[in-house]
């Protein structure tokens, strides 16, 4: 199979991406008074795992000889996410936040993975971003081949790619 997959008939239908609330905390707020661009790393990881047990891919919690380790991560920051009145949502944190995420490529032993922070009632993309994670032996930490069952899984939620402006 090539290095960048892409889904075959039999593996069922294209699941699309995942949808998770994120909750913004109080503390997520710097000193300009909008959400820190480190907290957004912390929104990413959340709905990753999140939309990694949507995909079925941990969903007993079972410890796994093999993790998947996160190698690259690049994101673009399009506006900045400020509190305002009415806004928090109690406990919940800021009302409206989302993280998308979708599957970009399945390698041998990587996938990349497109996400998006964004408002989705009011239409609003915060951010948007890509990684990569590779899988690796949790003994050795060497990368190791994805299984058969984990790529169909993982090619359900394939998309397009993340329209990052290129570096100048």
């Amino acid at each position: 199979m090539s290095e960048a997959a892409q889904p075959s008939p039999g593996q069922g239908p294209a699941a699309g991406p995942v949808r998770v609330a994120v909750q913004v905390r109080f503390s997520d707020v710097d000193v300009f008074g909008h959400v820190n661009n480190a907290a957004y790393l912390r929104y990413l990881e959340d709905a990753r795992f999140a939309s990694f047990e949507a995909a079925g891919l941990c969903a007993d919690g079972t410890v796994l000889p093999r993790v998947l380790v996160m190698a690259r991560q690049e994101i673009e920051y399009l506006r900045p996410l400020l509190p305002r009145c009415g806004f928090v949502a109690g406990p919940a944190g800021i009302s409206g936040v989302a993280v998308d995420t979708w599957v970009l490529r399945v390698g041998r032993s990587s996938v990349d993975l497109g996400h998006e922070v964004l408002d989705p009632a009011a239409g609003v993309v915060y951010a948007r971003s890509r990684s990569r994670m590779v899988c690796v032996d949790r003994a050795t930490g060497q990368p190791q081949p994805l299984d058969g069952e984990h790529r169909a899984q993982l090619l359900r939620h394939l998309g397009e790619d993340v329209p990052l402006r290129p570096w100048e």
